[in-house]
């Protein structure tokens, strides 16, 4: 749970990060942060954990997920080029990936427990198993009443035929 908290915080952090610690006149870093934290929101988001919102992504792709963004962070201000441009951003861009690795690491990545039913069913209606109504009527219970002809062609019960010939 610490995991999927720290992912919106620091996903928001990335975003405001440039105008924070003021290298937001560097077009490149400013890019890479903004786009890296809204990313990383839509991957805490999106993930089947106890912070994720829609559940869609299973946790071992998250934490593959983690690992490749955590490289990038740290690879970022070397392959983008603002290494030595923007000291503060390269130097915040390595601190958080290697965090985000060491988290990552450390963190015990559990599956989503299922999710409990809509609201609009009853509580005690995921506690028992649905019931069915019979289709056919079975041989102990009655028809039930008509009123009126048939709506269909009436046929007869037949008893079986004996088997004839050989066979």
């Amino acid at each position: 749970m610490v995991h999927g908290l720290l992912e919106y915080v620091v996903g928001v952090f990335l975003i405001a990060a440039p105008f924070l610690l003021g290298y937001d006149e560097f077009t490149v870093p400013l890019g890479a942060s903004i786009i890296t934290g809204v990313i990383l929101l839509i991957l805490a988001a999106i993930t089947e954990g106890p912070t994720g919102l829609v559940h869609q992504l299973q946790v071992s792709a998250h934490f593959t997920m983690d690992m490749l963004l955590a490289l990038f962070l740290i690879a970022a201000p070397f392959i983008l080029g603002f290494a030595d441009d923007s000291p503060t951003a390269r130097n915040l861009f390595i601190a958080l990936g290697v965090l985000h690795l060491l988290v990552s690491i450390g963190t015990r990545f559990r599956e989503a427990a299922p999710r409990a039913e809509s609201s609009s069913h009853s509580a005690t209606s995921s506690k028992r198993p649905p019931t069915t109504a019979p289709t056919q009527a079975t041989p102990t219970s009655p028809a039930p009443p008509t009123s009126g002809p048939p709506s269909g062609p009436v046929t007869r019960p037949t008893s079986p035929k004996p088997p004839t010939g050989s066979e």
